[in-house]
């Protein structure tokens, strides 16, 4: 009886284990598991990001559509991380729920069908006009029609279409009446002028000189195309090869000084370089990657510009680059400003390529390691996964203040930009608090105690499944 009791357990744990796996394929296909390209996540979504929307199937495919895409590389490039993506995502949903993003999939759309009807116009009107009768008359008003109603959707599209302001701190702007200020002092006029070339047809008067000239006004919509053709570009991943290259070498002559000049002088370099060496194409690709994060397309020796200013204004610039861990982490607000000093002065930034793994288990822990933008996953002894932490996060603390190998790995989910901080400074300057030194002890505990929880629970569910196997065998 007993044995029965036991095979009908064992069955009931095989189909919660087989239902589990079945939901975890169906998050695959959601955007948090989208985002973490080459990861295989074994996180519940809720367990990803703390910005879950609840809405229904239809609501869902709208925001779907008008929301920024998790994998556009300009989104990749302003968010940076999958916590500010998410938080983008939220401040969009709950504040401008109907308000199309710049870097959206609808937006997209509007583009690409802006720059095929535009090809396909200034094509036809060229093979019109070149011939002496003109051709069929009710072809050419159907196409001018069909065009400028386009055009004129997308004119209505571009006063809910957000976009994207600031220089150094870039954001996407919502607001209908800033979005309506901001497109009526930039391409209002040229899209009303160049999407009214309809209106002598609709007056019966298709030769008259107003309409040769509506219709030569299109020449106006180049502009606007070359910027939707760039976006394309961009999001494909794509360059206009010749002109690119041969722009960016007249930039290295005639521009020596510049910063892109200098990241372009050095890109070849390395390029030149990585050749000499055989390098594989592989690690080409990762050694060019971790260059353009680190970068980001512009060259610049941060100790010399450091070096130059007055103390009192490196202080500050020290300051302003620690502040997003001052703002995520309430035990370093405890600190005194002359503290927080020597801490960020102590930091150095250290860039992780998606993949690579920052600490492995069991191995001597030298340093704790501050989040600035980025995911990283956290592997128990077991392989388990057990959590990802982002933006402000840190880790690696428990090695340190609990004289410890290192309990877990971890991995970086996404390319990571993070602050360092050695074992000998961290002794230096946060040792020496003890509250602070406390705070961090117990999350620390904490997170050991979790980590054994789970390994304990992971063997568990191995030993188990090898006795079934004995069993079933």
């Amino acid at each position: 009886m007993s044995m029965y009791v036991i095979k009908a357990a064992d069955e009931d744990f095989d189909e919660d284990k087989d239902q589990k796996l079945k939901e975890r394929r169906k998050l695959n296909d959601t955007t948090p598991y989208e985002y973490f390209r080459g990861h295989e996540c074994h996180l519940d979504a809720e367990q990803i990001s703390k910005y879950n929307l609840k809405m229904n199937f239809f609501r869902k495919f709208i925001f779907y559509l008008i929301s920024v895409r998790s994998n556009d590389v300009r989104a990749l490039n302003l968010y940076r991380s999958y916590a500010a993506l998410s938080a983008e995502k939220y401040r969009h949903y709950t504040k401008h729920p109907f308000i199309i993003h710049p870097f959206s999939r609808l937006r997209l759309f509007f583009e690409v069908t802006n720059v095929i009807l535009m090809l396909i116009l200034g094509l036809y009107l060229a093979v019109y006009y070149s011939e002496v009768d003109y051709g069929s008359l009710d072809i050419h008003v159907e196409m001018i029609y069909v065009c400028d109603f386009i055009f004129v959707i997308n004119i209505i599209a571009n006063f809910f279409t957000g976009y994207i302001e600031g220089h150094t701190c870039k954001a996407a702007v919502y607001d209908l009446d800033k979005i309506a200020f901001h497109y009526i002092k930039t391409w209002l006029l040229i899209d009303v002028l160049s999407s009214i070339s309809f209106i002598p047809y609709v007056y019966n008067h298709p030769y008259n000189l107003v309409a040769f000239l509506l219709e030569s006004v299109n020449i106006l919509r180049l502009p606007r195309i070359m910027i939707y053709l760039k976006n394309i570009l961009v999001v494909l991943r794509a360059s206009i090869l010749q002109f690119h290259f041969s722009m960016k070498y007249i930039i290295a002559l005639f521009g020596a000084e510049s910063a892109r000049a200098k990241y372009y002088i050095m890109q070849k370099q390395i390029e030149h370089y990585m050749v000499q060496r055989k390098f594989g194409a592989r690690l080409k690709k990762k050694i060019l990657k971790f260059y353009a994060l680190r970068f980001q397309s512009k060259y610049f020796t941060e100790s010399l510009m450091l070096g130059c200013v007055s103390g009192q204004l490196r202080d500050d610039i020290l300051m302003h680059t620690g502040r997003q861990l001052v703002r995520e982490l309430e035990f370093l607000k405890l600190l005194p400003r002359s503290l927080l000093m020597q801490i960020v002065f102590k930091l150095r930034v250290v860039i992780f390529i998606a993949g690579d793994v920052i600490i492995k288990i069991n191995t001597i822990g030298d340093c704790l390691y501050f989040i600035d933008k980025g995911t990283v996953a956290i592997y128990s002894d077991a392989g388990q996964e057990i959590c990802h932490l982002e933006d402000g996060d840190f880790f690696g603390e428990i090695a340190l203040v609990m004289n410890r190998y290192r309990t877990a790995s971890a991995v970086a989910v996404t390319n990571c930009e993070l602050f360092r901080l050695d074992k000998t400074d961290f002794d230096n300057t946060i040792a020496y608090y003890p509250t602070v030194y406390e705070t961090i002890k117990k999350m620390a505990i904490n997170r050991f105690e979790t980590t054994c929880v789970l390994d304990e629970h992971r063997k568990a569910d191995v030993q188990h499944s090898e006795g079934n196997d004995l069993r079933n065998g």
